[in-house]
């Protein structure tokens, strides 16, 4: 056995036994988080499974991750570990990628290149006048709101909190509004401001009026943008909120955690081909 193949079956090795060490998660153990609750939308499985934590960040991730902890103070480590053959840095995986995320616990971990695209990002929303003034003037940072809703424990944290209005920090691969608007939809960012304006609603007894989502690209020349939810947006997302909420009820209730369908589904083609009718049909 060369040492290649060693590696790869020490890798392999390492890999299962970090499974094997995985204890699973009762959601019902759990507060409700919004990055949990959302995944009602695809189906109470996803649910079961996001609750597990065991997600794959993209490099989008990241990179806002950094940036977001840059501008609010977080603490960073950097992973810098060598690949064991050739140049490079070593894989985000195996024994010295456990031991270095156990020893960083909580901080955030990037690549030297993503820090350095991590502040970039960081200075592009520092420099725009309108994006500071909804995340810092007057505001409050990434205040954990511990709340309850239909005697459910929930657990929601704004990036910032201002008298009247709250703000999200994003990092997409677009800061064009109407991409925004259609990533937005796509990945509910109108439920968890609604979310997020319910929880200070029921535990501060605040009125939050205005909602914004600071987006900022995550490719030079890093252009951000500043937009506002209407209030049909957050109507739309509170709704949502609302129906997901029921559906953890139910399944809480029941334990049971399924995919996208529990019958069976007819299965029908919406277009079919011209050779699919009667015969001389042609």
């Amino acid at each position: 056995m060369n040492a290649e193949v060693l590696s790869l079956t020490a890798e392999l090795r390492d890999e299962l036994a970090t499974s094997q060490r995985r204890k699973l998660v009762d959601p019902c153990d759990v507060p409700v988080r919004f990055s949990t609750l959302k995944a009602f939308s695809l189906s109470p499985l996803h649910y079961w499974q996001a609750c597990q934590d065991d997600r794959e960040e993209t490099l989008s991730m990241r990179l806002g991750s950094g940036a977001d902890a840059i501008l609010f103070g977080k603490p960073i480590a950097v992973w810098n570990q060598p690949a064991k053959k050739g140049a490079g840095r070593a894989p985000r995986n195996g024994a010295a990628w456990d031991a270095f995320r156990a020893e960083h616990d909580g901080q955030v971990i990037l690549s030297a290149n993503e820090r350095r695209q991590a502040e970039a990002l960081a200075a592009a929303i520092r420099a725009n006048a309108t994006a500071a003034r909804v995340l810092f003037e007057n505001t409050t940072i990434e205040q954990r709101i511990d709340w309850t809703w239909n005697g459910r424990a929930y657990r929601s944290t704004p990036d910032a909190r201002g008298v009247r209005h709250i703000a999200d920090l994003k990092c997409l691969r677009s800061a064009e509004p109407r991409r925004v608007t259609w990533q937005s939809q796509a990945m509910h960012y109108h439920a968890q401001a609604a979310l997020y304006r319910r929880a200070i609603g029921e535990s501060l007894n605040v009125s939050i009026d205005e909602c914004y989502l600071v987006v900022v690209e995550n490719k030079e020349p890093y252009p951000v943008t500043v937009l506002r939810f209407t209030e049909g947006a957050l109507t739309d997302g509170d709704w949502l909120c609302v129906l997901w909420d029921e559906q953890r009820r139910r399944c809480e209730e029941s334990r049971t955690w399924d995919g996208y369908a529990t019958d069976v589904v007819e299965l029908d083609l919406p277009f079919r081909s011209r050779w699919g009718g009667e015969e001389g049909d042609l």
